[in-house]
């Protein structure tokens, strides 16, 4: 009898670290004592740059299509979509996600009379590439983005936060960011222990 594990579906927006290549790590130890500022600006800029991305599966939304929108954000096009009327409920993708991921939640929203935002943050799904170009982003330019939308779409009655759109989200609200009620699902327990981590 044979017997097999089951096959654990990847999801794209689960961050998993990985073990540098023998070259890269030696080429950082070398330029640790040599060119320190080389090797930061090198680490800074693996640190902020998204995954390849893979072909995922986009969930429909269920219900009525939604309003394309698209807001200016420090210089850089940040797309996005908003659904129904009333209150607003802002949805926030996590790290190499989109907008589109956290569809499920539409449908349900629009039945209890909530107006529904998703965005796509700089550098992700239809967004244009943010301040540090292609495939890169940070944790404040999530936040100015979800800063941005809600200037355009108005106050937000609700956050929800998926992943590193959660801490996107705790940071908009330290900054300012006012809302009635927020959601966090899969949150960083603490973005100093990826930084250790790395």
């Amino acid at each position: 009898m044979t017997i097999t594990a089951p096959v654990r579906e990847e999801k794209s927006t689960i961050v998993r670290f990985f073990a540098l290549p023998r070259r890269t790590r030696a080429a950082f130890a070398v330029l640790e004592r040599l060119a320190p500022g080389l090797g930061a600006r090198w680490a800074e800029h693996i640190w902020f740059t998204l995954p390849q991305p893979r072909a995922s599966t986009v969930p429909p939304v269920d219900g009525p299509a939604g309003a394309p929108f698209a807001v200016d954000v420090e210089g850089h096009r940040v797309a996005g979509t908003a659904w129904g009327t009333g209150p607003v409920v802002y949805l926030v993708h996590g790290w190499a996600g989109r907008g589109a991921q956290l569809a499920p939640f539409v449908a349900p929203l629009l039945a209890h009379g909530y107006r529904v935002v998703a965005f796509d943050a700089p550098s992700h799904g239809d967004s244009a590439p943010g301040a540090y170009g292609p495939r890169s982003s940070t944790i404040p330019e999530f936040a100015a983005a979800l800063e941005a939308v809600a200037r355009l779409h108005g106050p937000a009655h609700a956050l929800i936060g998926h992943s590193l759109g959660a801490t996107a989200v705790a940071v908009a609200l330290c900054d300012g960011l006012p809302a009635h009620r927020v959601a966090f699902l899969a949150p960083m327990a603490s973005p100093i222990s990826y930084a250790r981590q790395f």
